[in-house]
């Protein structure tokens, strides 16, 4: 939900860049967001990702810790569907708590969200 809302094109590879801009244009034309703890359709050209997008290579470290603080911060619940207003509205409310879990990111000085005043 985060990295959605800044991304500009930077990415691992062509593949995966294209496949989050797909990604990004798909969110902001839905109304309900499900959120899930696995792989994802952001995850299926990453790099990190198993061929059949079962598994991440980083998930274990990086991705997870990452996911459970939004999740807390957000005071989410997983397999739940929102409306999307409603999550942007939690993260516009949490964002100084939430850059903080950006600052180690190391896409943070390409992100337009991370760079938003």
């Amino acid at each position: 939900m985060l990295c959605i809302q800044g991304f500009q094109g930077y990415g691992y590879d062509e593949p995966f860049t294209k496949n989050l801009s797909e990604v990004q244009k798909l969110f902001f034309k839905t109304r309900k967001i499900k959120i899930i703890f696995s792989n994802d359709e952001i995850c299926r050209f990453c790099p990190f990702s198993t061929k059949d997008n079962t598994k991440c290579f980083k998930r274990k470290s990086f991705v997870d810790r990452f996911d459970l603080k939004v999740i807390k911060i957000l005071n989410l619940k997983p397999k739940k569907a929102f409306l999307l207003h409603d999550l942007i509205h939690k993260i516009k409310f949490n964002n100084k708590r939430l850059k903080i879990l950006c600052q180690k990111c190391e896409w943070k000085t390409k992100c337009l969200w991370f760079l938003e005043k």
